[in-house]
Protein backbone atom coordinates (compact mmCIF):
# COMPACT_ATOMS: atom_id res chain seq x y z
CA UNK A 1 0.00 0.00 0.00
CA UNK A 2 1.69 3.32 -1.11
CA UNK A 3 0.65 6.83 -0.39
CA UNK A 4 1.40 10.30 -0.87
CA UNK A 5 -1.29 11.18 1.44
CA UNK A 6 -1.91 9.40 4.41
CA UNK A 7 -5.92 9.64 4.59
CA UNK A 8 -6.15 9.15 0.71
CA UNK A 9 -4.12 5.64 0.52
CA UNK A 10 -6.47 4.68 3.99
CA UNK A 11 -9.59 5.80 2.60
CA UNK A 12 -8.75 3.41 -0.33
CA UNK A 13 -8.06 0.75 1.19
CA UNK A 14 -12.16 0.31 1.15
CA UNK A 15 -12.23 -0.70 -1.85
CA UNK A 16 -13.98 -4.13 -2.45
CA UNK A 17 -13.12 -7.01 -4.58
CA UNK A 18 -15.82 -6.11 -7.27
CA UNK A 19 -13.72 -3.04 -7.93
CA UNK A 20 -12.41 -2.66 -11.46
CA UNK A 21 -8.29 -1.70 -10.97
CA UNK A 22 -6.14 0.73 -12.88
CA UNK A 23 -3.49 -1.60 -13.36
CA UNK A 24 -2.80 -5.61 -12.57
CA UNK A 25 0.56 -5.82 -11.63
CA UNK A 26 2.57 -9.63 -11.47
CA UNK A 27 5.32 -10.72 -8.83
CA UNK A 28 6.84 -14.29 -9.17
CA UNK A 29 3.62 -15.51 -10.06
CA UNK A 30 1.44 -13.19 -7.75
CA UNK A 31 -1.14 -11.10 -9.19
CA UNK A 32 -1.90 -7.90 -7.64
CA UNK A 33 -4.49 -5.14 -8.24
CA UNK A 34 -3.74 -1.65 -8.09
CA UNK A 35 -5.99 1.21 -7.78
CA UNK A 36 -4.93 4.63 -8.28
CA UNK A 37 -6.80 7.30 -6.43
CA UNK A 38 -6.74 11.49 -6.91
CA UNK A 39 -8.31 13.74 -3.87
CA UNK A 40 -10.60 14.49 -2.63
CA UNK A 41 -11.39 11.34 -0.75
CA UNK A 42 -12.69 11.04 2.28
CA UNK A 43 -13.74 8.98 5.15
CA UNK A 44 -10.82 8.17 5.56
CA UNK A 45 -9.17 6.06 8.54
CA UNK A 46 -5.91 7.64 10.96
CA UNK A 47 -2.92 7.10 10.60
CA UNK A 48 -1.46 7.03 14.54
CA UNK A 49 1.75 5.26 13.95
CA UNK A 50 4.69 6.79 13.07
CA UNK A 51 2.72 9.71 11.09
CA UNK A 52 3.92 12.42 13.44
CA UNK A 53 7.70 12.16 11.67
CA UNK A 54 5.70 14.12 8.42
CA UNK A 55 4.92 17.40 7.86
CA UNK A 56 1.48 18.54 6.53
CA UNK A 57 3.40 19.59 3.57
CA UNK A 58 4.83 16.08 2.93
CA UNK A 59 1.46 14.41 3.42
CA UNK A 60 -0.02 16.90 0.90
CA UNK A 61 0.25 14.85 -2.08
CA UNK A 62 -1.81 14.95 -5.11
CA UNK A 63 -2.91 11.24 -5.17
CA UNK A 64 -2.42 8.39 -3.79
CA UNK A 65 -1.37 4.31 -5.07
CA UNK A 66 -3.13 1.25 -3.34
CA UNK A 67 -1.71 -2.25 -3.94
CA UNK A 68 -3.94 -5.11 -2.47
CA UNK A 69 -3.63 -8.88 -3.63
CA UNK A 70 -5.35 -10.11 -6.57
CA UNK A 71 -8.69 -12.49 -6.59
CA UNK A 72 -6.90 -15.31 -7.18
CA UNK A 73 -4.97 -15.00 -3.57
CA UNK A 74 -8.13 -14.18 -1.90
CA UNK A 75 -7.93 -17.63 0.30
CA UNK A 76 -4.34 -16.58 0.97
CA UNK A 77 -4.33 -12.53 0.88
CA UNK A 78 -2.84 -12.39 4.33
CA UNK A 79 -0.30 -15.05 4.44
CA UNK A 80 2.91 -14.03 5.17
CA UNK A 81 4.41 -14.97 1.82
CA UNK A 82 1.46 -12.98 0.09
CA UNK A 83 1.72 -10.14 2.21
CA UNK A 84 5.85 -10.80 1.81
CA UNK A 85 5.35 -10.41 -1.97
CA UNK A 86 3.16 -7.60 -1.74
CA UNK A 87 5.78 -5.22 0.12
CA UNK A 88 8.45 -6.49 -2.36
CA UNK A 89 5.98 -5.31 -4.96
CA UNK A 90 5.34 -2.14 -3.38
CA UNK A 91 9.04 -1.10 -2.27
CA UNK A 92 9.59 -1.85 -6.25
CA UNK A 93 6.84 0.82 -7.83
CA UNK A 94 8.72 3.33 -5.04
CA UNK A 95 12.06 2.54 -6.89
CA UNK A 96 10.74 3.27 -10.11
CA UNK A 97 8.15 6.18 -9.23
CA UNK A 98 10.47 8.57 -6.90
CA UNK A 99 7.08 10.72 -6.42
CA UNK A 100 5.73 7.88 -4.08
CA UNK A 101 7.52 9.61 -0.51
CA UNK A 102 5.42 6.81 2.03
CA UNK A 103 3.94 4.41 2.02
CA UNK A 104 1.33 3.58 4.57
CA UNK A 105 0.34 0.17 5.64
CA UNK A 106 -3.47 0.21 6.96
CA UNK A 107 -3.85 -3.30 9.45
CA UNK A 108 -0.99 -1.30 11.82
CA UNK A 109 -2.01 2.07 11.07
CA UNK A 110 1.56 2.37 10.27
CA UNK A 111 3.60 5.27 7.74
CA UNK A 112 6.83 4.88 6.60
CA UNK A 113 9.17 7.11 4.20
CA UNK A 114 9.24 5.36 0.88
CA UNK A 115 13.22 4.92 1.02
CA UNK A 116 12.77 3.40 4.74
CA UNK A 117 10.09 0.77 3.76
CA UNK A 118 11.61 0.02 0.97
CA UNK A 119 14.44 -1.16 3.15
CA UNK A 120 12.75 -2.63 5.05
CA UNK A 121 10.49 -4.62 2.59
CA UNK A 122 13.79 -5.86 0.49
CA UNK A 123 15.43 -6.45 3.66
CA UNK A 124 12.39 -9.07 4.48
CA UNK A 125 12.59 -10.52 0.82
CA UNK A 126 16.18 -11.54 1.42
CA UNK A 127 16.22 -12.71 4.61
CA UNK A 128 15.73 -10.51 7.39
CA UNK A 129 13.43 -10.54 10.21
CA UNK A 130 10.02 -10.11 9.96
CA UNK A 131 9.24 -6.25 9.89
CA UNK A 132 7.66 -6.39 13.10
CA UNK A 133 7.60 -2.34 13.59
CA UNK A 134 6.28 -1.69 10.21
CA UNK A 135 3.19 -4.13 10.00
CA UNK A 136 2.55 -4.50 13.59
CA UNK A 137 2.37 -1.00 15.84
CA UNK A 138 1.79 -0.64 20.03
CA UNK A 139 -0.48 1.60 21.38
CA UNK A 140 -2.09 2.66 24.73
CA UNK A 141 -4.77 0.74 25.89
CA UNK A 142 -7.78 0.66 28.94
CA UNK A 143 -6.28 0.24 32.46
CA UNK A 144 -2.31 1.58 31.23
CA UNK A 145 -2.04 -1.58 29.22
CA UNK A 146 -0.02 -1.58 26.17
CA UNK A 147 -2.55 -3.17 22.91
CA UNK A 148 -1.18 -4.48 19.62
CA UNK A 149 -2.47 -2.74 15.78
CA UNK A 150 -2.54 -5.25 12.95
CA UNK A 151 -1.29 -8.41 14.89
CA UNK A 152 -5.11 -9.69 14.10
CA UNK A 153 -4.75 -9.26 10.26
CA UNK A 154 -2.33 -12.47 10.53
CA UNK A 155 -4.02 -14.46 13.05
CA UNK A 156 -7.42 -13.02 14.39
CA UNK A 157 -6.10 -12.05 17.57
CA UNK A 158 -3.82 -8.64 19.24
CA UNK A 159 -1.66 -8.42 21.92
CA UNK A 160 -2.48 -6.91 25.03
CA UNK A 161 0.48 -6.51 27.55
CA UNK A 162 -0.77 -5.58 31.19
CA UNK A 163 -0.09 -2.58 33.04
CA UNK A 164 2.30 -5.21 35.58
CA UNK A 165 4.43 -5.36 32.75
CA UNK A 166 3.96 -1.77 30.51
CA UNK A 167 6.26 -0.01 32.81
CA UNK A 168 9.43 -0.01 30.75
CA UNK A 169 8.83 1.32 27.51
CA UNK A 170 11.65 0.36 25.08
CA UNK A 171 11.65 -3.11 27.22
CA UNK A 172 8.33 -3.37 26.13
CA UNK A 173 8.46 -2.92 22.78
CA UNK A 174 10.88 -5.35 22.00
CA UNK A 175 8.89 -8.19 23.78
CA UNK A 176 5.68 -6.93 22.24
CA UNK A 177 7.30 -6.98 18.62
CA UNK A 178 8.88 -10.25 19.04
CA UNK A 179 5.71 -12.27 20.58
CA UNK A 180 3.73 -11.00 17.48
CA UNK A 181 6.57 -12.11 14.96
CA UNK A 182 6.32 -15.90 16.68
CA UNK A 183 2.83 -15.78 16.47
CA UNK A 184 2.72 -14.24 13.20
CA UNK A 185 4.29 -17.12 11.94
CA UNK A 186 2.94 -19.77 14.24
CA UNK A 187 -0.83 -18.66 14.37
CA UNK A 188 -3.62 -17.82 16.76
CA UNK A 189 -3.11 -18.47 20.65
CA UNK A 190 -5.07 -21.50 22.05
CA UNK A 191 -3.92 -21.83 25.89
CA UNK A 192 -1.61 -20.49 28.28
CA UNK A 193 1.96 -20.83 27.50
CA UNK A 194 5.42 -19.25 29.01
CA UNK A 195 7.65 -17.33 26.40
CA UNK A 196 10.80 -15.98 27.06
CA UNK A 197 11.74 -12.20 26.31
CA UNK A 198 14.61 -10.38 24.61
CA UNK A 199 16.05 -10.07 28.16
CA UNK A 200 15.47 -13.27 29.23
CA UNK A 201 12.75 -12.97 31.30
CA UNK A 202 9.73 -15.00 30.75
CA UNK A 203 6.32 -13.93 30.70
CA UNK A 204 2.74 -15.37 30.72
CA UNK A 205 0.43 -16.01 27.00
CA UNK A 206 -2.95 -16.30 27.83
CA UNK A 207 -5.95 -15.90 25.35
CA UNK A 208 -8.93 -13.95 26.40
CA UNK A 209 -12.21 -15.43 27.03
CA UNK A 210 -13.20 -14.36 23.93
CA UNK A 211 -10.15 -15.19 21.91
CA UNK A 212 -9.55 -12.04 20.40
CA UNK A 213 -6.48 -11.05 22.05
CA UNK A 214 -3.47 -12.65 23.45
CA UNK A 215 -2.99 -11.23 27.04
CA UNK A 216 0.75 -10.87 28.24
CA UNK A 217 1.24 -10.85 32.09
CA UNK A 218 4.38 -11.04 33.85
CA UNK A 219 5.75 -14.88 34.28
Amino acid sequence: LLAGHMSKIGAASSVGCHAVPDYELLLDGLTFDAFVYAPPVRGAPEYPAQSGQFSAGELDARCALLIVPGPHLDGASRSLPVVRGQWRLAARVCEVLPQITIAGWPPSGSLLAADAFSACATGWTVGAPFPASGLIALRPAMGRALQSMGLAYFIGQELRIEADLATDADRIARLGLRIAEMLAHRGPLEQVELFAGPDGGAVRLEPSANGRFVRVWPG
